[in-house]
């Protein structure tokens, strides 16, 4: 089941994550200041972890089976923590209304022109498929593709909430700051 989850998640997320990890990892202490400093509530480390940047290694090992005990993660847990992971980087589940509208919109088309198709080949059969079905699914057509625009529009706020930092520098070169001020060019003897 978790490969499976890794799978989906390596499709539908911009950050590498790896496939199998654990939440033990020896960080880097510049990844830990980046790290604790995100104000994020549903948090996803295996994921936070490789956004923040730096040089990755996997260690493998064999796992010995638990000495004592039972896992305290359900199979409730385990979806929570998957949908962390898929919520906090992929905004393709906001945008599925915008999708499924402009394939139902398209479809609806399809159907429209079919139907007139019909009745011009044949007027004395009738229409067929009613109307009322068809303004039906232009109206959730419509709907979908207004929960998909509201849908990157809450993408858009949820990116700004999270606040979390456009760049992760790695390296500075030729910036000197005091504590408290902010890193300023540094001009060169020579």
């Amino acid at each position: 089941m978790g490969n499976l989850f890794y799978r989906l998640l390596d499709r539908v997320t911009n950050v590498p994550i790896p496939r199998d990890t654990g939440d033990f990892a020896l960080l880097d202490a510049r990844v830990v200041r980046e790290l604790t400093a995100m104000r994020e509530h549903a948090l996803f480390w295996r994921g936070l972890r490789c956004w923040a940047g730096g040089k990755h290694a996997a260690v493998h090992f064999d796992r010995p089976p638990r000495a004592k005990g039972e896992s305290k993660y359900t199979l409730r847990k385990l979806a929570q923590l998957a949908g962390n992971g898929i919520l906090s980087f992929s905004s393709r589940p906001l945008r599925l209304g915008l999708y499924l509208g402009g394939l139902t919109l398209a479809g609806t088309a399809l159907t429209t022109l079919g139907t007139l198709g019909c009745f011009v080949m044949n007027p004395s059969a009738g229409w067929p498929i009613s109307g009322t079905a068809l303004v039906t699914l232009y109206v959730g057509s419509a709907q979908l593709l207004c929960l998909g625009v509201m849908g990157e529009y809450l993408n858009r706020i949820y990116d700004d909430v999270r606040d979390r930092p456009r760049w992760v520098v790695r390296q500075t070169v030729g910036l000197e700051a005091e504590q408290g001020q902010q890193l300023t060019p540094r001009r060169l003897a020579g």
